[in-house]
């Protein structure tokens, strides 16, 4: 799996986060198949490995939310 992303932060905000361009190439593994790995870039000149081992069937609408779940973890390789 692959993706591109733009972030661009509020302007208020954007003399120490500016607007910025990555993109990610991710491997999905795992019998049931959910856990992602690989490699992401920025334009920023930021890179490295990514990793999302755990899932929860539920959807979350924020953070907080998200956090407090609990989240069934695949086993590393």
């Amino acid at each position: 799996m692959a993706y591109v992303y733009r972030n661009e932060p509020p302007i208020s905000i954007q003399s120490r986060s500016p607007v910025h361009r990555g993109a990610a190439v991710l491997r999905v593994y795992g019998d049931p198949a959910y856990c992602l790995e690989g490699d992401y870039w920025t334009d920023r000149d930021s890179k490295g490995i990514i990793r999302f081992d755990g899932r929860s069937r539920r959807i979350h609408f924020d953070y907080t939310t998200a956090l407090a779940d609990t989240y069934t973890t695949h086993q590393s390789r």
